[in-house]
């Protein structure tokens, strides 16, 4: 299957695009082909908010079934795309809050984003349980990881109510640390790495751009600063647990079917508390420009980012992906600007430049200590 994009501009219209095809692991990985027909569930949904999304541009995303170039070269340059794409869904997720704020809270926006999202993922759950790989046991073990997505969800929705999403989208990526931190709770074979003095360095200088981040850029005096501070700083936590939960609870399982429960079950809880804290009726006075925007806002974000990110984790390799999503906040900073006129000033730009640097550092210090090592190649990051 393949994306592609065309771009109307002062030139005329350009078109691009990337294939993407889940490829078969390894014996034993539980990563099973899938039957090709599934993804006309997606169509509609494309098709809808390419009628509907009328920006600078237009997006039209089609799914097209085809057979990937196996070229070394091929493979590295639709990774890269695929990596670039993840940027343009997740870098536009903070944006797009921020805007949904002035029409909803935060419970009734996690409703039906998750809610769309995990409609994406109802043809896979349903082939993976004819197929009998979506079993009771999978099942129970799924609802820790869910926990920890959902509380995390629902951080991230309030942060936006809080701060800048030029400032959210900085900080959130100190969720690696966290992800290390209990990484060497949880699991023996990752405590080689706080001997290496690579990792304390890039962790200082993350918390380090962190607090210079935090005392130039909000005002620790209002109440409200120091609530959504402490409302980011919560998220980044539970981000940062949550693929060591899935790693302890899915491993060895496909990750289409872990995410696809994950997501699912995530919406679920998500659909409860909007309806009992939330309102549930706004949708019904949203103009089609801010619907279409939410359900954009779902597909791209939440289902097709992570079909981009784990496209390019099996092309280009992890490290070169995480280096190029890296650039995901400077992204959101550029349409903060653009759209919700948050200012750029050189305090954010200089300190989010050193989060970025330091989060490199533990990444590039992790994969070199542990390159000789056997990975196990269907573990999933969230």
């Amino acid at each position: 299957m393949c994306f592609s994009f065309v771009v109307e501009t002062p030139y005329g219209k350009v078109t691009a695009g990337f294939s993407l095809r889940f490829i078969a692991q390894p014996k034993g990985c539980g990563y099973q082909k899938m039957p090709k027909s599934i993804y006309l569930w997606f169509f509609p949904f494309f098709i809808f908010l390419a009628c509907k999304s009328r920006c600078f541009y237009t997006i039209l995303i089609s799914f097209i079934y085809t057979i990937m170039d196996k070229k070394p070269s091929s493979r590295f340059v639709s990774g890269a795309a695929a990596a670039c794409f993840a940027i343009v869904c997740w870098g536009t997720v903070p944006v797009f809050m921020k805007y949904f704020s002035g029409f909803m809270d935060p419970w009734t926006m996690n409703m039906y984003r998750y809610g769309t999202a995990a409609l994406c993922y109802i043809p896979f759950l349903v082939y993976f349980k004819r197929k009998g790989l979506l079993t009771r046991r999978i099942f129970i073990l799924s609802l820790f990881p869910t926990v920890v997505n959902s509380i995390a969800q629902v951080l991230w929705a309030m942060s936006v109510f809080y701060l800048e999403s030029g400032f959210i989208a900085m900080f959130i990526q100190t969720s690696v640390i966290w992800s290390t931190a209990a990484s060497f709770l949880f699991f023996k074979d990752e405590r080689p790495l706080m001997k290496i003095p690579g990792f304390w360095i890039g962790t200082l200088l993350t918390f380090g751009s962190f607090i210079g981040l935090s005392v130039t850029e909000l005002d620790l005096a209002k109440s409200s600063s120091v609530t959504g501070l402490i409302i980011i700083l919560a998220c980044s936590i539970f981000w940062g647990l949550y693929p060591v939960s899935v790693k302890m609870n899915m491993k060895g399982v496909d990750s289409r079917l872990s995410f696809g429960l994950i997501c699912t079950n995530t919406a679920a809880v998500l659909i409860v508390g909007g309806c009992l804290k939330g309102n549930p009726g706004i949708i019904m006075s949203l103009s089609a420009k801010t619907f279409s925007l939410l359900i954009l806002s779902a597909v791209a974000g939440i289902a097709v980012s992570h079909v981009a990110y784990y496209h390019a984790l099996t092309s280009i390799g992890v490290v070169v992906t995480i280096n190029i999503t890296m650039a995901t906040p400077f992204y959101t900073l550029v349409l903060s600007s653009i759209f919700l006129k948050e200012k750029i000033t050189l305090a954010k730009l200089l300190f989010g430049l050193g989060i970025i640097a330091g989060i490199f550092l533990i990444t590039f210090v992790r994969h070199r200590t542990f390159r000789d090592q056997k990975t196990d190649s269907c573990a999933v990051s969230g």
